[in-house]
Protein backbone atom coordinates (compact mmCIF):
# COMPACT_ATOMS: atom_id res chain seq x y z
CA UNK A 1 0.00 0.00 0.00
CA UNK A 2 1.56 2.99 -0.95
CA UNK A 3 0.80 5.70 1.68
CA UNK A 4 0.18 9.46 0.31
CA UNK A 5 0.93 12.69 3.13
CA UNK A 6 -1.05 15.66 3.08
CA UNK A 7 1.07 18.20 2.98
CA UNK A 8 -0.80 20.98 5.13
CA UNK A 9 0.87 24.04 7.05
CA UNK A 10 1.26 22.46 10.67
CA UNK A 11 4.56 20.29 11.35
CA UNK A 12 2.18 17.68 13.13
CA UNK A 13 0.39 16.77 9.92
CA UNK A 14 3.60 16.27 7.99
CA UNK A 15 5.19 14.42 10.16
CA UNK A 16 2.47 11.99 11.18
CA UNK A 17 4.07 9.67 8.27
CA UNK A 18 6.72 8.01 9.97
CA UNK A 19 3.86 6.55 12.37
CA UNK A 20 1.78 6.04 10.07
CA UNK A 21 4.63 4.10 8.15
CA UNK A 22 5.11 2.13 11.04
CA UNK A 23 1.61 1.30 11.63
CA UNK A 24 2.05 -0.22 8.06
CA UNK A 25 5.26 -1.80 8.29
CA UNK A 26 4.21 -4.30 11.22
CA UNK A 27 0.50 -4.75 9.28
CA UNK A 28 -1.20 -3.40 12.62
CA UNK A 29 -5.11 -2.50 11.26
CA UNK A 30 -5.78 -0.14 14.35
CA UNK A 31 -3.14 1.35 16.53
CA UNK A 32 -3.18 2.76 19.75
CA UNK A 33 -1.27 6.38 19.29
CA UNK A 34 0.09 7.54 22.63
CA UNK A 35 1.93 11.20 22.28
CA UNK A 36 3.54 13.84 24.66
CA UNK A 37 3.67 17.44 23.51
CA UNK A 38 4.69 17.49 19.69
CA UNK A 39 3.97 13.44 19.43
CA UNK A 40 0.41 14.46 21.11
CA UNK A 41 -0.60 16.44 18.13
CA UNK A 42 1.22 14.13 15.56
CA UNK A 43 -0.72 11.79 17.21
CA UNK A 44 -4.12 13.46 17.00
CA UNK A 45 -3.11 14.94 13.22
CA UNK A 46 -2.65 11.00 12.22
CA UNK A 47 -5.81 10.27 13.85
CA UNK A 48 -7.79 13.12 12.05
CA UNK A 49 -6.62 12.19 8.87
CA UNK A 50 -7.10 8.61 9.23
CA UNK A 51 -9.49 7.73 11.53
CA UNK A 52 -9.72 4.03 10.49
CA UNK A 53 -6.34 3.16 11.37
CA UNK A 54 -6.65 4.57 15.16
CA UNK A 55 -8.20 3.16 17.98
CA UNK A 56 -7.43 5.61 20.58
CA UNK A 57 -5.71 8.36 21.04
CA UNK A 58 -3.75 9.39 24.90
CA UNK A 59 -2.66 12.54 24.31
CA UNK A 60 -1.25 14.57 27.12
CA UNK A 61 0.31 18.32 26.59
CA UNK A 62 -0.55 18.68 23.13
CA UNK A 63 0.00 22.44 22.16
CA UNK A 64 -2.07 21.84 18.76
CA UNK A 65 -4.17 25.22 19.45
CA UNK A 66 -3.36 27.68 22.40
CA UNK A 67 -6.91 29.19 22.74
CA UNK A 68 -8.09 26.96 25.50
CA UNK A 69 -4.45 27.20 27.57
CA UNK A 70 -4.78 28.34 30.68
CA UNK A 71 -2.26 29.99 32.89
CA UNK A 72 -0.64 27.37 35.27
CA UNK A 73 -1.71 27.25 39.02
CA UNK A 74 1.30 25.63 41.18
CA UNK A 75 0.00 23.74 43.12
CA UNK A 76 1.10 21.79 45.87
CA UNK A 77 1.32 18.18 43.84
CA UNK A 78 3.09 20.37 40.81
CA UNK A 79 5.55 21.65 43.06
CA UNK A 80 6.16 18.10 44.67
CA UNK A 81 6.20 16.57 40.54
CA UNK A 82 8.89 19.74 39.50
CA UNK A 83 10.73 19.04 42.68
CA UNK A 84 11.12 15.60 42.08
CA UNK A 85 11.82 16.06 38.50
CA UNK A 86 15.11 18.27 39.50
CA UNK A 87 15.74 15.67 42.04
CA UNK A 88 15.85 12.87 39.60
CA UNK A 89 17.67 14.60 37.33
CA UNK A 90 20.64 15.32 39.75
CA UNK A 91 20.56 11.34 40.74
CA UNK A 92 20.22 10.57 37.29
CA UNK A 93 22.32 12.87 35.02
CA UNK A 94 26.20 12.60 34.10
CA UNK A 95 26.15 16.34 34.31
CA UNK A 96 23.90 17.12 37.23
CA UNK A 97 24.79 21.08 36.94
Amino acid sequence: MEIKIKRLPSIWYTSYGVGLAVVEKLSIEKAALVGWSDGACTALALASEFPDRAADVFFFACNMDPSGTKEVEFTDTIKRCFNRHVEDYRRLSPTPD
